[in-house]
């Protein structure tokens, strides 16, 4: 188990009192996956390391996906959704795109935190932008989902609606990683009640069969159905900001012409 998870989740240790880590496992009610998949851009940072999410802790939050719209830095996508060579999965330095912007978490005394917010980008560097922390803070009081007393400010939130269990895997730190050799790495399974880590417990990746090959093309095929209806909304968006853009140009240099032809008066 990697060093930073073990620091994490010290207290778990005392806990249990005892000073073998592994006996603090607990296994969740469902079967772990044989393999790992991100369906996320999401990421969960432990100390330095960045660890890719299953899913995002904000999933099962209404309009969670729209939230923010934040923009992009580089495209997430180098190739057609869909094609071996454009799939995000391809890239394990970064989940997939499910929504308008990157939700960084972090892990601090076995406490699940929210951070920052990020535009979509495929760079292997997170920001963890603090800008946008208080407006999801409101909504998040809004929803009764934090404490109202929650300081409306860019400090972390604390995660306390986030129970269940969750799988990460270390992100790539760079390109040119092999996928195969990515794939075959193990994960883990963590277990959160009201955004505290109650433990984790190391799985290793099974080759892949055909059956998990179905099931997993069968997901992708849901996936990105909803993610196309998404990009057309980013689309709109895009488009609506490049307008507002031109004309607020036009006025500029109308407003120039016009003092300079009166100035020849």
């Amino acid at each position: 188990m990697p060093h930073c998870i073990r620091h994490c989740l010290s207290a778990l240790v005392l806990l249990c009192g005892i000073s073998i880590f592994p006996s603090c496992e607990r296994a969740s009610d469902e079967a772990a996956p044989r393999q790992f998949h991100s369906w996320t851009s999401d990421v969960i940072l432990t100390d330095s390391a960045r660890y890719l999410v299953d899913r995002s802790p904000l999933k099962g939050v209404k309009g969670y996906e729209k939230f923010f719209f934040l923009g992009e830095e580089i495209l997430m996508y180098n190739g057609i959704p869909g094609d071996d060579d454009g799939r995000a999965d391809m890239f394990p330095s970064h989940g997939e795109c499910e929504k308008e912007y990157i939700a960084v978490w972090k892990l601090a005394d076995s406490m699940l935190f929210l951070t920052g917010l990020d535009p979509l980008s495929n760079r292997v560097g997170i920001k963890g932008d603090t800008q946008h922390i208080r407006p999801m803070k409101e909504i998040l009081i809004g929803r009764s989902l934090i404490d109202e007393e929650t300081p409306l400010d860019g400090t972390p939130i604390p995660c306390t609606w986030v129970t269940g269990t969750y799988y990460v895997k270390k992100g790539s730190e760079h390109y040119g990683n092999i996928y195969a050799d990515y794939q075959t790495r193990p994960f883990y399974e963590m277990i959160f009640e009201n955004g505290r880590l109650l433990s984790v417990r190391r799985i290793e990746t099974q080759p892949r069969t055909q059956e998990d090959s179905i099931a997993y093309e069968k997901e992708r095929k849901r996936f990105y159905k909803k993610w196309r209806a998404f990009c057309k909304i980013r689309h709109r968006k895009a488009e609506e900001r490049i307008k507002k853009t031109d004309e607020e140009n036009q006025k500029k240099l109308d407003s120039i012409k016009k003092k300079y032809r009166e100035s020849l008066r």
